[in-house]
């Protein structure tokens, strides 16, 4: 299993990626999978294999991630409404990614949302369960060790101090939060599908998480 570190700067391979701009009118619920992928690595990829390549997707997913949050939803917790939807989508392996980037005008205030579903054109490879099983099924014991680790490794003035996996109760059939010094992400499972959140603004990473898992709730309502 890769190490959280690794998952979480993969995934913010999203925020900084360009991603091609949905028409500034449209609303989250009719914003399009418009952008035509870059070729960094998704977290599916990077977390499954470190050396499976990502594609632009050629099977349409059911459902867009820019239409799991609505403007109301994020204004209640960003404090901002919606300037720009912003998606794409992604194969990796046995795995579609539909990523959404709702911008806010105060970009640090923008969240970057992602959903992962398995290719139904695929057979025979892991399932999204056993994909998560895989990648985020240890105890919270052995998360435990690794934060005590963590903290007895040297680090360089400009290292980033590593960022464990946290389980997150009451949310989802599954969840952890990958919180570090700069920002976090939020992993919730559902079914056939899990989803990453992560979320800019002001606050610790507590209040980062709380502000994640109140957003989180209402895109799992959605699928």
């Amino acid at each position: 299993m890769r190490s959280a570190t690794t998952i979480l700067l993969a995934g913010s391979l999203i925020l900084t990626n360009g991603c091609s701009s949905s028409n500034t009118n449209e609303t989250p619920q009719n914003a399009a999978a418009t952008s035509t992928a870059s070729s960094s690595a998704t977290p599916e990829s990077a977390a499954s294999t470190g050396t499976s390549s990502t594609t632009p997707a050629t099977a349409k997913m059911k459902i867009s991630a820019c239409s799991l949050l609505t403007t109301a939803e994020i204004k209640a917790v960003q404090g901002e409404a919606l300037k720009e939807a912003k998606g794409s989508e992604r194969a990796s392996g046995n795995f579609l990614t539909s990523i959404c980037y709702y911008e806010l005008p105060t970009s640090s205030n923008s969240i970057s949302l992602s959903l992962t579903e398995s290719d139904t054109d695929k057979r025979g490879g892991q399932s999204v369960k056993q994909f998560w099983e895989t990648t985020f099924g240890r105890g919270e014991e052995e998360n435990k060790k690794d934060r005590a680790e963590k903290k007895a490794e040297p680090r360089g003035e400009e290292e980033e101090e590593g960022a464990p996996l946290t389980p997150v109760r009451g949310i989802g059939e599954e969840a952890f939060w990958s919180g570090s010094r700069v920002g976090g992400a939020l992993y919730v499972l559902k079914g056939d599908h899990y989803i990453r959140i992560s979320i800019g603004g002001k606050g610790n990473n507590e209040a980062k998480l709380e502000r994640s898992k109140k957003l989180a709730q209402k895109a799992l309502k959605r699928l």
